[in-house]
């Protein structure tokens, strides 16, 4: 007879209610469980007890000093990380000030109301090494106007249009500005074409990868160029085309050896995969099917490490990626850390390393009445020696939808006070992971249909690995698996909420969610999407009620 493991299902989860659900779990020991998980085949982790030697990060929260101008009021900012390398991390900022009504116009400009600035911060320390103010360049002024900085090759790259005012004519132009002495090393320029759009900067070893999406009016379809610029500052330009064929997008280049890249070409009906040759601009098509591996999608967020190593981020943790062996492989989860995964989830990743990584991003208030400008925030993770939570057993908390801050920091603050439990994200049963796109046939039937079939799937493959007592502990947002609500598969919360009052909560709410006088799922929040009445009970206008008539 298998023995069943019953799993709780709440919206808001306190320490007495996780540890109750421990309860009937199967001992783990140290090895990990075997379940069967999902489609993407990840092992189950709970019952499994932590160890000394599995992986644990520290991290540093360093709040980056964009340095603007505090004399005047800010009204548009936007900064965002544009580079990394191992010495600097380095952000760019634009936006403008709030002009006042009582500007001197004689005497002032209206660039000084312009913010575009620099940022470079120390990649160890985090301290500032430079604020760099680009309307101080007389270059990047007057008919030259800046539309984005990158940072890249250990050089801040800024792109600007470049206006001839005696012929009329613009070039894209290309300052490469040292982040060390502020100084204009060099700058190269391109003829400013209206059907382009130049898309990224790469740094692939010691070259500079450019590329441009470009409209062919002729065939009416898209196709790129990549110009690749040298150590020795040389250009060469590669074109991606073919005769009739979209060519809409170039997500990423990823370094083979140390002079060759894989392209992958986004076209209408697929994604053809290119090998390049950054030293004689040579291109030839891979094997067919020899890259399908690689997500086109999930890979937009590329790190490429000074050692030529590739990483990318997922919604559960940071992915090595590996051409030679055509795999990724998890290096890092979310769960190995004390820092918020639902912050973690935004962040870019700048840099990693065999000691740990580095990321970026942006947070917001959390205080929806709160108004100000993002915090610019650079988190350096740090490998433990060993795991401060070594002899918790693990359970698991599963949700199909977006977890909230709220929670995120709920479950830090349990994996921190609890001495017994470590709470982790259970990253199995992806409705994704069952949808098959070839059911869409005939629009949004076809759609529906493919939609609820992944989700019958999906909620047939929880249930049966709770009955094997290999799914969850731990159910979030599951209102609409119905199915779930019985003892074979969910404890009865009842006598864990005690007795109600009315007065303070809806009660009413809770007993409607009950299935045979048994709360297997509690709802903390619900939301009325409407009302329906007979027209004679619908209030003196008959559409609709007043307040006073709906008490009535």
């Amino acid at each position: 007879m298998v023995k069943t493991r019953k799993a709780m299902s709440v919206l808001l989860a306190a320490s007495m209610v996780m540890s109750v659900a421990a309860c009937d779990k199967k001992s783990g020991g140290t090895e990990p469980a075997t379940g069967s998980g999902s489609s993407n085949g990840t092992p189950s982790k709970s019952g499994e007890q932590i160890t000394a030697d599995m992986p644990w990060y520290e991290y540093q929260d360093l709040t980056v000093d964009i340095q603007l101008d505090a004399t005047k009021e800010k009204e548009n900012v936007y900064s965002s990380l544009v580079g990394a390398d191992s010495e600097h991390v380095v952000y760019y900022t634009c936006g403008n000030y709030k002009i006042p009504d009582n500007v001197d116009w004689e005497n002032e400009s209206a660039l000084s109301y312009m913010i575009n600035n620099v940022t470079v911060i120390d990649r160890k320390s985090g301290s500032l090494v430079n604020n760099i103010d680009l309307n101080s360049y007389s270059e990047l002024t007057g008919d030259t106007y800046v539309y984005e900085v990158e940072y890249a090759g250990g050089e801040i790259v800024a792109l600007a249009y470049d206006s001839d005012p005696n012929s009329a004519e613009t070039n894209e132009a290309q300052f490469y500005i040292d982040p060390n002495t502020t100084e204009i090393v060099s700058q190269s320029e391109r003829a400013y074409n209206d059907d382009a759009s130049m898309e990224n900067i790469l740094s692939i070893g010691d070259n500079l990868i450019f590329t441009y999406l470009i409209y062919d009016p002729n065939d009416n379809t898209t196709y790129y160029e990549l110009v690749i610029r040298g150590g020795d500052g040389t250009e060469k330009t590669v074109t991606f085309k073919a005769d009739g064929v979209n060519i809409y997008n170039i997500p990423f280049v990823l370094p083979l050896t140390e002079n060759t890249v894989i392209v992958p070409l986004c076209r209408d009906d697929d994604v053809l995969y290119d090998e390049l040759n950054l030293e004689t601009g040579e291109t030839k098509h891979c094997k067919e099917g020899e890259y399908d591996w690689l997500d086109t999608d999930e890979f937009y967020r590329l790190c490429i490490t000074n050692d030529g190593k590739m990483y990318t981020m997922d919604d559960n943790g940071i992915l090595e990626i590996n051409l030679q062996e055509k795999q990724t492989q998890r290096v890092f989860d979310f769960s190995c850390c004390n820092a918020s995964f639902s912050d973690m989830r935004c962040f870019e990743l700048v840099d990693v390393s065999d000691e740990g990584f580095l990321m970026s991003g942006q947070i917001y208030s959390r205080n929806a009445f709160e108004i100000g400008n993002p915090k610019e925030l650079l988190w350096n993770f740090t490998k433990c020696e060993s795991n401060p939570h070594a002899g918790k057993t693990i359970m698991e908390l599963y949700c199909p939808d977006y977890l909230s801050d709220t929670i995120g920091d709920a479950i830090i603050r349990f994996n921190e006070t609890n001495s017994d439990y470590y709470l982790c994200i259970c990253d199995r049963y992806d409705e994704y992971d069952y949808y098959d796109s070839e059911m869409e046939t005939d629009g949004n039937d076809s759609w529906e249909k493919a939609n609820l079939t992944a989700n019958a799937e999906m909620s047939s493959d929880l249930a049966l690995d709770i009955m094997n007592g290999e799914g969850p502990d731990i159910l979030l947002d599951t209102s609409q698996l119905g199915q779930l609500n019985n003892p074979d598969y969910l404890v009865d919360l009842t006598p864990y909420i005690g007795d109600m009052n009315s007065d303070k909560y809806f009660t009413n709410i809770i007993e409607s969610s009950k299935t045979e006088g048994k709360l297997y799922q509690m709802p903390i929040t619900f939301a009325v999407e409407g009302l329906q009445a007979d027209p004679k009970y619908a209030g003196s206008s008959g559409v609709g009620f007043t307040f006073d008539e709906y008490e009535k």
